[in-house]
């Protein structure tokens, strides 16, 4: 598809998003958030946003500012290396699925998302994450972090503390059937 077509595209899901309040804005091929998304939005009230199946590296920090209604946060399967280190400007989110993607930490105002009930941070780089600020976050029912290459020490923190469904890699179930 042409840039022109792309961009086209864009649009007229935005027009769309003016009547839904969902901006779907996934399968657009964007390596950055266009800035004239929030031109065309400015007047209206967003509440989800799906930005999956694209090249994303990065957020700037216009996004969470500018979004700040959204509940529902859809970024997976992208290239970002982390989330934005202001979304807790995000104070309405109950949903964020951030799988597939590249992200190795947690900014600290993550942990400040008071209304987070689920989050699957599955298929991405993440070593290690503090544990204790995510037990302590209030309304989380769901957590998924499989596939990531979490600690031995990370996931047994996880299984004592969560309050909450966990899914977790299988660190105990390693294959070394092949091994001499």
């Amino acid at each position: 598809m042409s840039a022109a077509a792309e961009v086209a595209r864009v649009v007229l899901r935005c027009e769309d998003a003016k009547e839904t309040q969902q901006l779907d804005l996934s399968w657009c091929m964007m390596e950055s958030f266009p800035d004239a998304v929030y031109f065309l939005l400015r007047n209206t009230t967003t509440i989800g946003c799906n930005l999956s199946n694209n090249h994303l590296k990065k957020f700037n920090r216009k996004f969470c500012s500018k979004f700040s209604k959204l509940n529902t946060l859809t970024i997976s399967q992208n290239q970002l290396e982390g989330l934005p280190v202001n979304i807790d400007e995000l104070e309405e989110l109950t949903v964020l699925d951030a799988s597939l993607n590249k992200i190795c930490t947690l900014p600290p105002a993550f942990y400040s998302l008071q209304k987070l009930e689920s989050i699957d941070l599955s298929d991405n780089d993440i070593t290690d994450l503090d544990v204790d600020q995510l037990c302590s976050m209030p309304s989380l029912r769901k957590v998924s972090l499989w596939g990531n290459p979490l600690s031995p020490d990370v996931v047994q923190q996880l299984q004592e503390s969560a309050r909450f469904e966990l899914v977790l890699p299988d660190i105990g179930r390693q294959d070394f059937s092949d091994v001499d």
